[in-house]
C-alpha cells in the first residue's frame, strides 16, 4: 500500500502543490494542431507549448538531437511560471508515458538510441520544421484537434521569453500579439498570415539548431521556485503529524463549518475519488492496474486516505470569518464581458470561468470571487485554492454582507494566500491530489526497481 510522508497536507499548504496539468491550466492543449511550415526552436516549444513533451514526434526529435530530462526541466522551469519545480522525475515519467503509448515499448531517454540508430544515417538534426508532427490524438485516433487559441494566450504563465538564438519566429509572433492585444490572431490558424504580417520567417542559423541550443543550456542550474508563489512556513510546523487550526470559540456552533467532502457525481459510489491528474481511466498506464485511492471522513470528522494516509489525518478546524480589506463596488457584467472579448482566452469558457483570463486578473475590472465559477476538481493551483477558500467563507458566513466581497485583485489574492498559510487550510481536492501524487511516485519507483534499469 502507498504511504505518505508524515506531513503531506501540511507540506502541500506550505509550498504550492504541483498542478495536475503539470504546466498550469493556461498551457495550450497537447492536441493543438501544428501549423504548416513552421520552424520552432527547442526553447520555443518548451516555453510556449510545453505539453509537446507529451508528443512522441517532438520527444523523438529533441532526444535524438541531444535533449535530456535535466535539460527539459531546466528550460521549462526557467521560462514558465510554475508554482513548484517541474522535476526531472516528473519529466521522465511524462516522456516515458508518451513514448510507450505511441508504440515505443520500454523506451527511455537513455536507451533512445536503440530506436534511433537505424535512422541516424538519414537523420537531419538541423530540421526545425514541426509541420510533419502528429498530435497524440492523431496517433491514437481517439481525440479531435483542440480549438485554435489566441497567440497572446501563449504568453500566459511565461515568465521569461526565449532570448537570442533560443528565439525564432514564434517568439516574435507571441510578443507582437501581446503588444497588440486588440488584433485577433489565432494559433495555429493564422500562423502563416501573422508571420507574413511581420515580414516573413527568420533565416535559421546554426545557433538555432537543437544541439547548439542544448549545448548552451548544458551548465545552467535549475532555478529556484518562484519566490512570490512559494508558500512558506516554519520548520516546527512541518514536523507536526496532526494538523489542526485553532477554532474561533466565539463563533456560534451553526457557523462552525464541518467542511464536508464534495459528493460524488455518481451517488452510487461509496467514496469520493481523489482528484488526480487523469479525469478518467481511458489512457494507458504504466505497469499493473492500481487501486484508486479514495478519501473518507472518520468518526471524528477528520479526512483520511482510505488506502494511503498513514499516521493519521488532516484536520481542518471550524471556519473563522475574515473580512476583506475593504468593500469594493463590483463591476457590471457588461464591463467584465467587454474585458473578456478583448483579453480573454477563447477556450476558457465564459467571462466568469476561472480560466477565462488564464487565472486571476492583474488589472481592473476585478471579478467578485463569488461570481467566478468553481475551478476544475483536478486544479490545485494557488488560484483554485483561493477560490475554494472564498467559497467556503461565503457558504459559512453568507449572512454577513462583506463575506461575498472578496475579488480577484492582487491585493485580495495575496491576502487570501496568507490566510490559508496561517490557517494551514487545504481543500479536499488538494488532499486527494497529494495522496495521488505520492502514490504515483511510489508506483513509478517500484516499477523502476522491478525493471532493473533506471528510466531515462
Amino acid at each position: 500500500m502507498p504511504t505518505l510522508t508524515s506531513t503531506p497536507i501540511l507540506d502541500a499548504v506550505l509550498r504550492q502543490p504541483r498542478q495536475p496539468y503539470d504546466f498550469g491550466p493556461a498551457a495550450p492543449s497537447l492536441n493543438l494542431s501544428f501549423p504548416p511550415h513552421a520552424n520552432m526552436t527547442a526553447v520555443e516549444l518548451l516555453t510556449f507549448l510545453p505539453n509537446v513533451l507529451q508528443n512522441a514526434d517532438i520527444i523523438y526529435r529533441l532526444v535524438s538531437n541531444g535533449g535530456t530530462r535535466r535539460l527539459f526541466s531546466v528550460i521549462v522551469n526557467t521560462h514558465r511560471l510554475l508554482l513548484v519545480r517541474w522535476s526531472e522525475n516528473t519529466c521522465g515519467a511524462t516522456l516515458y508515458k508518451a513514448m510507450n503509448e505511441a508504440g515505443f515499448e520500454g523506451w527511455t531517454v537513455k536507451i533512445h538510441d536503440n530506436w534511433h540508430k537505424a535512422k541516424k544515417a538519414n537523420w537531419n538534426a538541423e530540421n526545425l520544421d514541426i509541420s510533419g508532427c502528429l498530435r497524440p490524438g492523431q496517433i491514437s485516433e481517439e481525440q479531435p484537434a483542440a480549438p485554435d487559441v489566441p497567440f497572446k494566450s501563449l504568453a500566459v504563465d511565461v515568465k521569461q521569453m526565449p532570448r537570442g538564438h533560443d528565439a525564432l519566429d514564434l517568439t516574435r509572433m507571441v510578443q507582437y500579439s501581446v503588444r497588440k492585444p486588440h488584433e485577433v490572431w489565432l494559433y495555429p490558424r493564422d500562423y502563416s498570415a501573422l508571420l507574413e504580417h511581420l515580414g516573413g520567417p527568420t533565416t535559421v542559423a546554426p545557433q538555432h539548431h537543437d544541439r547548439e541550443v542544448f549545448q548552451r543550456w548544458l551548465n545552467v542550474e535549475l532555478p529556484a521556485t518562484n519566490s512570490t508563489l512559494t508558500l512558506l512556513g516554519s520548520q516546527s510546523a512541518r514536523n507536526r503529524q496532526q494538523f489542526t487550526i485553532v477554532q474561533d470559540q466565539t463563533l456560534a456552533p451553526s457557523m462552525q463549518s464541518t467542511m464536508r467532502m464534495p459528493e460524488p457525481a455518481n451517488r452510487s459510489e461509496s467514496t469520493t475519488r481523489a482528484f488526480g491528474r487523469r479525469p478518467s481511466n481511458t489512457g494507458k498506464r504504466m505497469g499493473r492496474p492500481r487501486k484508486y485511492v479514495g478519501t473518507r471522513q472518520n468518526v471524528n470528522g477528520e479526512v483520511e486516505r482510505g488506502t494511503g494516509l498513514r499516521n493519521g489525518t488532516y484536520t481542518r478546524a471550524a471556519a473563522t470569518y475574515v473580512a476583506p480589506p475593504e468593500i469594493r463596488t463590483e463591476p457590471q457584467d457588461r464591463v467584465i464581458e467587454l474585458a473578456f472579448r478583448i483579453e480573454g482566452i477563447t477556450n476558457g469558457g465564459t467571462a466568469f470561468s476561472p480560466y477565462a483570463f488564464g487565472g486571476p486578473r492583474n488589472l481592473p475590472p476585478y471579478r467578485s470571487l463569488e461570481r467566478v465559477n468553481r475551478p476544475d476538481q483536478k486544479d490545485v493551483s494557488e488560484w483554485a485554492e483561493n477560490l475554494r477558500w472564498a467559497l467556503k467563507q461565503r457558504g459559512c458566513f453568507g449572512q454577513l454582507a462583506q463575506a461575498g466581497t472578496w475579488n480577484e485583485s492582487p491585493e485580495h489574492m495575496e491576502l487570501i494566500a496568507k490566510i490559508r498559510r496561517e490557517q494551514m487550510w487545504a481543500s479536499y481536492e488538494l488532499v486527494g491530489h497529494v495522496a495521488e501524487e505520492q502514490y504515483e511516485e511510489e508506483q513509478n519507483l517500484r516499477l523502476q526497481n522491478e525493471s532493473g534499469r533506471p528510466r531515462g
